[in-house]
């Protein structure tokens, strides 16, 4: 299957287009038998990008994540694109 995606593309149109259109509280995940809506992720979102924060992560800062297979993970990557600041580079185990 080939995707035809723009050169610049960016994976959080995916979760604001859905709050914009009314679905936050629809399903847009399930880890382990557990789910988790649409505003639920991009709450989980701001609170990662305010602990980055909080933790003094600056304005262009590099930060290295290892998250467990989660819902923290795919939050992780809402936040750069969420604030425009940070660059990720994760692990996940």
């Amino acid at each position: 299957m080939k995707l035809d995606l723009p050169r610049h593309y960016n994976v959080s149109e995916v979760l604001f287009h859905n709050l914009d259109v009314g679905r936050e509280g629809k399903t847009c995940l399930t880890v382990g038998g557990e789910s988790m809506t649409y505003g639920e992720l991009a709450g989980l979102a701001a609170r990662v990008g305010n602990s980055l924060k909080a933790l003094g992560a600056e304005p262009g800062a590099r930060v290295l994540l290892l998250l467990l297979d989660g819902f923290e993970f795919p939050a992780a990557f809402f936040v750069p694109f969420e604030r425009a600041t940070y660059r990720f580079q994760s692990i996940p185990f």
